[in-house]
């Protein structure tokens, strides 16, 4: 009750306290917190399932790593020509 009259005076859009937890855990995902950190922050036992639940984050994440080597190669290929 508390949080919903916080959220009515802040002026925020409706949300459930849940929503609440998972964005913080999406967000430290996101900023390359270690999954297992982010495992404990939430009480879960085992990190593989932090993984199952925020694999949208974490893909994302992977798909960025593969952008910077690809441009590290790139890079790397230039200066040996």
């Amino acid at each position: 009750k508390v949080f919903h009259k916080l959220i009515g005076l802040a002026g925020v859009p409706r949300i459930r306290l849940h929503d609440l937890r998972h964005t913080s855990a999406s967000l430290l995902v996101r900023q390359g917190i270690p999954i297992k950190v982010v495992a404990e922050r939430l009480g879960h036992q085992d990190a593989s399932l932090t993984l199952r639940i925020y694999t949208h984050v974490y893909e994302e994440q992977r798909k960025e790593a593969a952008l910077t080597l690809n441009d590290l190669l790139k890079d790397t290929a230039k200066q040996v020509r």
